[in-house]
């Protein structure tokens, strides 16, 4: 198996992979890479496609400024405790969704790389909205835990 050691203390393959995202977006993994990080990765390049007007309401398309700060949520979500729901937003930014048992998370992120939250019964403060991308992964590790 490519990317697995084969003698103890090996280390694994490491590659650096061009997303196709965003120019210099690149994603280094092991290989063969997380099924859920690749199944994000398509979904964002289907997000990436939308034109002006997708949702027929005037929408924007999604910005490519958008996608790193949404990956790497993507990212740290599947390594601490499961891959979201994206979605598109109208505004043209990226939605990331969890929901379970009693509990939910929405992380908007928006063109200027802002990112709107709000979270539903999980022990935290109540977000303060607009928040850094580094608010955003601390609240995301926050519901992670609960």
């Amino acid at each position: 198996m490519q990317g697995t050691p084969k003698f103890v203390g090996e280390a694994p393959v490491v590659k650096s992979i061009a997303t196709g995202l965003a120019p210099g977006l690149n994603l280094e993994t092991t290989i063969p890479a997380n099924p859920k990080i690749v199944a994000a990765i398509t979904r964002l390049h289907e997000i990436k496609e939308l034109h002006a007007n997708w949702d027929s309401y005037g929408s924007q398309a999604v910005s490519a400024t958008s996608f790193r700060p949404a990956l790497e949520l993507i990212i740290e979500a599947v390594h601490r405790c499961k891959e979201p729901s994206i979605v598109p937003l109208a505004e043209g930014g990226i939605g990331l969704r969890w929901e379970e048992a009693g509990k939910a998370l929405e992380l908007d992120v928006q063109v200027d790389e802002a990112v709107e939250a709000y979270a539903e019964g999980v022990e935290i403060d109540e977000p303060v909205n607009p928040m850094s991308i580094k608010e955003a992964m601390e609240l995301l590790v926050r519901y992670c835990r609960t």
